[in-house]
């Protein structure tokens, strides 16, 4: 088996990553709870339900969105807290980055995680 290269760090790699990140997040049925205001009340109401049921019968399967009949504007991608945290991220990687070289002897990093 042919093994392919790993692209070495740098900006189109952390690119990469970071979109990735934001477009699985957006893709994923956790992004559409946070949209679920958005939903009709008895959709959210059987979704309570079902985590309910699943609660009580220790099952880690996740409903399937409900959309029967329903317009598709609320179940369209879209950020999640997760999202933005990496969009958060990302800018104070790029903040920092403009000071000084990463892993330049001579920076001094003011930032701590």
């Amino acid at each position: 088996m042919t093994e392919l290269p790993v692209p070495g760090p740098g900006p189109r790699r952390v690119e990469g990553l970071l979109l990735g990140l934001a477009a699985g997040d957006a893709a994923g049925w956790p992004a559409a709870r946070h949209r679920a205001a958005r939903m009709p009340e008895w959709t959210r109401r059987l979704t309570r339900e079902l985590d309910s049921f699943a609660e009580q019968n220790a099952t880690t399967t996740l409903p399937v969105p409900i959309a029967l009949n329903q317009p598709p504007e609320p179940l369209r991608l879209g950020p999640s807290d997760d999202a933005e945290w990496a969009v958060f991220t990302a800018q104070a990687v790029l903040r920092a980055g403009a000071r000084g070289a990463p892993g330049d002897p001579g920076r001094r990093c003011g930032t701590r995680a």
